[in-house]
């Protein structure tokens, strides 16, 4: 795939439309300046190649510090079109201000047409190309005065360059994904067997043991809890002996009151005497008042103070006029009347002390025989409470065992077997991890071996710089420049290595001679960059060199990787040369064409070059703007 067309637009000193239809071979890049045919510096010719560059990779370059730069001056909208041999059109569009907008239009087999933007549009061109700026700066273009770049550059960044050119990328992801892996899996193994020796150490007794100890003291509780048990019934037992014991003393207690109450009984009173004494006192009550009234009538009579009035039918006296007129007789009957009143208080009060003591005596009996009943009572209540069958001897009671410390005795044993069956556990299991974990270190191991740089990266670039090398050489060879080079991926140092291929890191002294991990013999170390050899050394051979491997590298991808893109562009390759290697170089890249690649550009000045390369593209200078065309 090549370029079949180009038209720049406003872009740099190609101001206005310069279309471009390019043919297939090498193109020598020329200029002129209308005033001076002899002048042909700053007139565009790196310019119309960093043009195609910018189209496709939107890149820069030295030759603008901005986007905006690449536009005409004075003009407000500059851009590139390439076409390329397969269908594919490019179109980066550049505004003032404002984003580069890209456009690509991809041809399918079957003819039909897809457009793409921006980012898709970009991923098309890598596509296409079959690679992306880097390996396309490091092969098929060379700016100016960077012919030799791959030679100067620091090992390091000229390994980074090739990386890119082998595609040993992914090798090195993949590499450093299992180095990661292989890093946490060891911290990972690292933490598990810290984990399994203590395990180890938790369950280092013997089982049996604490098996017999958890028996052992479980019967000590269970006979303890049997003893408590019996303890308890014994208690309950001795509580209801107490209890029908104390009934016993209490019903003891109640015959005895019952005896007492008996032996004290008082003598019992006739209740008809005490009925006869009570109507006597009343009769006798009555005529000791009926004597007082009579006294009191005599007295008031014999005072004159007589109303007239019967006291005893208490209606008008009818000799009321002989009672007052007989003051004489009522005096001596008022005498007669206080003796017989006297006489009937006497003997009211005799017969009421006489009946308050025969009253009192009744009321003690009945009293008496009151408490009597009443322990009685309680003595016939007590014995039906009582047992039935006479009381033995008092039961005893044991004093219970320390149930607490057998409790914690046992729990302490069982912990100590649950303690070493669960570190058995985990023993059992980390050891199955870790044993797990070991095959899949040595896996990742054996990966990382493979992977890494002293693996398969190493024998890809060994093989297929030795491709390169080889390449480069045949095309110095046909240059007859007389030199050639040589590739060398990574040296062998004078100090043992460091780190195995595995990864892991050696110790420090050198009497070790195998890793401990993976039993490899423990070889120098490597310094695993790229190293350029040059049978000659100086300006003109760093160049050639450099030209050489780069367009070898190009050449080879396309092979080995198929790389469709078969252009190559060189910006001045003759700076340090001399007329001999100019016209040796020059006649070997217009053999470019026939050599696998469909189209070069070469900017040139000298005649000796020109003569070699018979196909041009003229650009003339006029003022401040070129035009170019197919010469």
């Amino acid at each position: 795939m090549r370029i079949a067309g180009v038209r720049l637009t406003n872009f740099g000193r190609f101001r206005g439309d310069h279309e471009l239809d390019l043919a297939a071979g090498v193109h020598a890049i020329v200029a002129r300046a209308e005033t001076d045919p002899r002048r042909s510096n700053w007139s565009g010719k790196t310019t119309f190649l960093s043009a195609i560059r910018w189209a496709l990779y939107g890149a820069t370059g030295d030759a603008w510090k901005t986007q905006d730069a690449v536009i005409s001056n004075g003009e407000k909208e500059g851009g590139v079109d390439v076409e390329l041999t397969d269908g594919t059109f490019v179109s980066r569009v550049k505004r003032r201000g404002q984003s580069a907008q890209l456009k690509v239009i991809v041809r399918a087999a079957d003819g039909t047409e897809r457009e793409l933007a921006q980012d898709q549009a970009q991923a098309a061109i890598v596509e296409r190309l079959g690679m992306g700026l880097v390996d396309f700066d490091a092969t098929v273009w060379m700016g100016q005065k960077s012919m030799a770049r791959l030679i100067r550059e620091d090992p390091a960044e000229r390994t980074r360059i090739v990386v890119n050119w082998l595609n040993l990328g992914p090798l090195e992801v993949a590499a450093d994904i299992v180095a990661k892996k292989l890093t946490d899996t060891e911290r990972t193994q690292v933490g598990a067997k810290a984990e399994l020796a203590a395990a180890l150490v938790a369950c280092v007794a013997d089982r049996a043991n604490l098996l017999r100890d958890v028996e052992a003291s479980s019967i000590v509780v269970a006979r303890y809890r049997e003893t408590i048990a019996a303890n308890k019934t014994a208690t309950e037992t001795l509580t209801k002996w107490r209890g029908d014991a104390k009934l016993v003393d209490a019903h003891r207690d109640a015959l005895k009151s019952v005896k007492t109450l008996e032996d004290a009984q008082p003598d019992p009173i006739d209740t008809t005497l005490l009925e006869t004494m009570r109507v006597r006192l009343v009769e006798l009550q009555k005529a000791a008042t009926d004597a007082r009234a009579e006294v009191s009538r005599l007295t008031k009579l014999q005072a004159g103070e007589f109303d007239g009035i019967c006291p005893v039918t208490c209606a008008e006296c009818p000799v009321r006029d002989d009672v007052v007129g007989a003051r004489s007789d009522i005096a001596r009957a008022l005498v007669a009347a206080r003796e017989t009143a006297t006489k009937a208080d006497q003997a009211w009060e005799r017969h009421r002390t006489r009946f308050g003591e025969v009253a009192e005596s009744n009321r003690k009996w009945l009293a008496w025989s009151d408490s009597l009943k009443r322990a009685i009572g309680t003595a016939d209540a007590l014995k039906a409470q009582c047992p039935t069958t006479p009381l033995g001897p008092e039961p005893v009671v044991a004093i219970d065992p320390d149930l607490e410390t057998a409790v914690r005795t046992n729990a302490d044993a069982l912990s100590a077997l649950r303690a070493y069956d669960a570190a058995k556990a985990t023993a059992d299991r980390l050891t199955g991890e870790v044993a797990r974990r070991d095959r899949v270190i040595a896996v990742q191991q054996t990966a990382l071996r493979i992977l890494g740089k002293g693996g398969a990266q190493r024998r890809i670039a060994t093989r297929s710089l030795a491709s390169i090398e080889h390449i480069a050489n045949d095309l110095l060879n046909r240059a007859d420049v007389g030199m050639h080079v040589g590739i060398d991926y990574g040296r062998e140092l004078q100090d043992i290595a460091a780190v195995c291929p595995c990864g892991r890191a050696f110790p420090r002294s050198a009497a070790i001679k195998a890793c401990e991990q993976c039993g490899a013999p423990r070889g120098k170390k490597r310094d695993e960059k790229l190293y350029i050899n040059l049978s000659t050394v100086s300006g003109a051979a760093e160049d050639l060199a450099g030209i050489a491997i780069q367009l070898a590298a190009a050449r080879w991808r396309r092979a080995a990787r198929g790389s469709r893109w078969s252009v190559v562009a060189l910006d001045e390759p003759f700076g340090a040369m001399d007329a001999y290697n100019r016209r040796a170089l020059a006649a070997t890249l217009a053999t470019l064409a026939g050599d696998g690649f469909e189209q070069a550009f070469v900017v040139a000045h000298s005649d000796d070059v020109l003569e070699a390369i018979p196909n041009r593209l003229v650009i003339t200078a006029s003022g401040d703007w070129s035009t170019i065309g197919v010469g």
